[in-house]
């Protein structure tokens, strides 16, 4: 069976590296340390229990095992997660609704008890009886691609346990393990504090990495809805020319303006109104004083509510620009 799957992963390599998109910059390593990687990753997963230690080694390290923003969010979302065990990194996210970088809370792992706590939950995580070792495609490529900050190193690999999708990439060397990541369900929410956005997930169309926007991530259960409704956000533009916003105001500000907007809209109570449709918000963003919000609506909605976005809005805290003014629009479903 080894045999057989070594033969596969050869042919991969030499049937997919052409159609790699060139944007990646994806370097081809030896046999010899492609497959020296190889071995670990079956010495890691061949038998029952796996020794996950196998790739992460066991000892301390200078560099970090970074665990990818979609695995982060898995075991942060773990009951048995225990952010002590765990030394906390910074994932960008490339967020395109807003063609602004936003970053995610994630995790990585330099010592042996880092180490030692990821493998009780990875081993949970990935608990299946068959699994099968191949090379990446060009559009899983193209999806790992636009989280990382290096240039994509041979070898590595993807292990498919299940429904899970899990990349591992080693350093040049085919020694250490640099990143583990699980693509199998890419997607990501935005907020800190409790205050979330939808869930939103990644899809490689024609080689571009694409967002659709989905009600929850996988297994995730949303709580419920006490207010018999909700205000979320569908859509946002920006109104006003990518160098003045980039002079007036930050990324950072951008997105939280539109995380605590949301937020806040998304408290309104709709339990006394049947409304359905639209809201449209444009902010205009001033140097000195409160920013300027402009309403309009589509559907079956109240004057009432209307009036308690308005109010909702005006309460906001006050969020200047270095100089001149900056436009955008929020469209908001409303419904139950």
């Amino acid at each position: 069976m080894m045999r057989i799957v070594l033969i596969l992963i050869t042919i991969a390599v030499t049937l997919y590296s052409s159609s790699i998109p060139k944007y990646i910059v994806y370097n081809e390593n030896s046999d010899e340390i492609n497959q020296k990687a190889l071995m670990k990753i079956q010495k890691a997963f061949g038998g029952e229990p796996y020794d996950i230690f196998e790739v992460l080694g066991d000892e301390n390290q200078s560099m970090p095992v970074i665990i990818g923003v979609f695995l982060s969010q898995e075991l942060l979302n773990n009951p048995a997660f225990d952010p002590k065990n765990f030394l906390e990194v910074q994932h960008n996210i490339p967020f395109k609704e807003l063609d602004i970088p936003v970053q995610a809370k994630g995790i990585g792992l330099v010592t042996h008890e880092h180490k030692k706590a990821f493998e009780r939950l990875f081993s949970y995580y990935i608990r299946y009886n068959e699994i099968n070792i191949r090379k990446l495609t060009a559009d899983e490529l193209a999806l790992i691609w636009a989280y990382i900050g290096w240039d994509i190193d041979e070898p590595i690999y993807l292990l498919e346990a299940g429904d899970k999708k899990i990349v591992l990439e080693f350093d040049k060397n085919g020694k250490d393990l640099i990143m583990i990541e699980d693509i199998s369900s890419p997607c990501f929410k935005l907020g800190s504090g409790g205050v979330m956005t939808d869930c939103y997930c990644n899809k490689v169309v024609d080689s571009q990495l694409r967002v659709i926007k989905k009600s929850e991530c996988r297994n995730e259960k949303r709580p419920a809805n006490t207010s018999g409704g909700s205000i979320r956000t569908d859509h946002i533009a920006l109104g006003s020319p990518d160098e003045l916003i980039k002079d007036n105001i930050t990324v950072e500000q951008m997105a939280n303006l539109v995380l605590t907007i949301e937020y806040a809209l998304s408290k309104i109570p709709l339990s006394n109104f049947a409304e359905s449709g639209q809201v449209l918000v444009d902010i205009s963003l001033q140097a000195v004083g409160r920013p300027v919000y402009s309403l309009a609506y589509q559907g079956n909605i109240t004057p009432e509510l209307m009036t308690r976005i308005d109010k909702k809005l005006q309460s906001l805290p006050v969020l200047n620009t270095r100089l001149e003014s900056v436009k955008l629009q929020m469209i908001m479903n409303v419904g139950k």
